[in-house]
């Protein structure tokens, strides 16, 4: 087992009130959003997408899934799969990935 960061250039960030923790603007990520099928964030695309790619082009694939310990030492998982492209997300479009906890 390795330790990994998910985004390790990115700073942290948290939607939560009194959070610490801020990216810039412009950031392509959107941390700790949560709907009515739990938690979950963003990766936004940073620029347009080529018109010549298809959704199926821009599957987001993750062949294993991901855990890591956070401070308050539980843990959270990306679980593997393919994650399909939303156009909606952002301005040019991203990824909705969930985080199992």
């Amino acid at each position: 087992m390795c330790d990994f960061e998910w985004f390790p250039d990115f700073k942290r960030t948290s939607s939560n009130p009194g959070s610490d923790y801020q990216l810039p603007e412009n950031s392509i990520l959107v941390f700790e959003q949560q709907d009515d099928t739990g938690n979950y964030f963003e990766v936004h695309f940073a620029e347009q997408i080529h018109p010549s790619l298809s959704d199926t082009d821009l599957d987001l694939i993750i062949d294993e899934s991901l855990a890591t310990t956070v401070e308050d030492d539980s843990i959270l998982t990306i679980n593997s799969g393919v994650y399909k492209v939303d156009r909606e997300l952002g301005e040019y479009g991203g990824y909705k990935i969930r985080i199992i906890s």
